[in-house]
């Protein structure tokens, strides 16, 4: 004889707070309006001050640049080239190296102040094709050993490599990147392709300060490329004077758009380090919380909460299970214990309409054990007269 006793549909829920780090913009350049520094190109102005107000923003707006050109023949530096930032390296296959841009501000002022982390980001294009300066024909050097460059430090507009530089990643043609520490490569596993947008997070060991209070070597650099962590770069020693943003083409061409430096609350959101997983390979898109990139209908949130859960692999084993054998409804799921910031709650029904609370805290009705960084998780309903009941999980990620 079939038991007509309780009848479950185990759902998963996700409700959205906070999905990302909040931000306080402290500069930004859009690089629209036209502007030019270098003899090869039209006399105005890089720093002229009315193109600066019209493409920049942020708490530090108005900042002027540090310009130098190196050697070689042709070089100069463009504002508004197609909307982007051109360091013009060469010209009819003559280079000239070292060409630097440097924001005339140290930045590492404000991350102490606020003692928050300091975020820069910017799109990178290094490609001689339609890097021509504006009214000229597009220049073509297929060597691919040709690149740009990034640094912070606390000295303008120096070799990729030199000391001075405390971090910088150099951007080659051929889609491959370097990074430095001072002068030590510390990594060359990252790729982009032209236009990606490139951010480093620059913070201290806990990742939520200031990486420039002069802690000693304890610094952390993150690089993402297009929204995706591509590497944590550990024991970086950065100080109050190393916060100098600068820009290097070497006998090539670079386009820069889009530069912006915000100081970061909340930088260490453990989703957001775990969303970040290179084997996930997920896009930008696909990283909300409430997001379900593989289609097996539990949002990403419920499947960072829950054990074995991988936002790029559809599965439904690690849903919560139900015993309904005896007197109580058994609700039993297996959870990170490092999968903190959520709040989660069991919630129960006779319909889809109204729910009851659990609050997924030890003690009453729930009872959790832990065990190598597993969490058991064992909710406990009496069935009392109910014959049909619906339970689900839900999981909020907490502000």
């Amino acid at each position: 004889m079939k038991s007509k006793f309780l009848q479950l549909g185990i759902l998963a829920s996700s409700t959205l707070i906070a999905g990302t780090a909040s931000a306080q913009l402290l500069f930004s350049d859009n690089f629209d309006t036209v502007g030019s520094f270098g003899g090869q190109l039209p006399s105005a102005d890089f720093n002229d001050l009315a193109s600066l107000t019209a493409d920049q923003a942020g708490t530090l707006a108005t900042k002027d640049y540090n310009l130098s050109l190196g050697g070689g023949w042709g070089g100069a530096l463009q504002r508004g080239n197609a909307g982007t930032w051109l360091m013009y390296a060469g010209a009819e296959g003559f280079g000239s190296n070292n060409m630097h841009g440097s924001v005339n501000h140290n930045f590492a002022t404000e991350a102490n102040t606020l003692g928050l982390p300091l975020q820069v980001g910017f799109n990178m294009s290094v490609t001689n094709a339609t890097g021509a300066m504006s009214g000229e024909p597009p220049v073509f050097i297929p060597d691919t050993t040709q690149w740009s460059a990034f640094a912070m430090g606390g000295s303008q507009n120096q070799f990729v490599n030199n000391a001075a530089n405390n971090f910088s990643s150099l951007f080659r043609d051929n889609g491959a990147t370097q990074q430095f520490g001072a002068s030590v490569e510390i990594g060359s596993s990252a790729t982009f392709t032209d236009g990606q947008l490139i951010t480093f997070v620059f913070s201290d060991a806990a990742e939520t300060g200031s990486a420039f209070n002069s802690d000693g070597p304890t610094d952390v650099v993150k690089m993402y490329v297009n929204g995706s962590l591509t590497n944590t770069f550990t024991g970086l020693n950065f100080g109050p004077s190393d916060g100098f943003i600068s820009f290097q083409a070497n006998s090539t061409n670079a386009n820069i758009d889009n530069l912006t430096v915000t100081a970061l609350s909340g930088v260490s959101d453990p989703y957001l380090t775990w969303i970040d997983t290179p084997a996930f390979g997920l896009g930008p898109a696909q990283k909300a919380p409430a997001g379900d990139p593989d289609n097996d209908g539990i949002a990403n949130i419920v499947e960072y909460v829950l054990q074995g859960g991988d936002p790029s692999v559809s599965t439904t084993s690690i849903l919560p299970t139900l015993n309904a054998s005896g007197t109580d409804f058994v609700f039993s799921f297996f959870s990170r214990t490092a999968a903190t910031g959520t709040t989660q709650t069991f919630q129960y029904g006779d319909n889809l309409v109204g729910w009851t609370n659990v609050p997924i805290v030890n003690g009453g009705q729930v009872a959790i054990t832990t065990s190598a960084g597993i969490d058991s998780v064992v909710v406990t309903v009496p069935k009392g007269s109910n014959t049909k009941l619906f339970g689900r999980l839900q999981v909020v990620k907490n502000p």
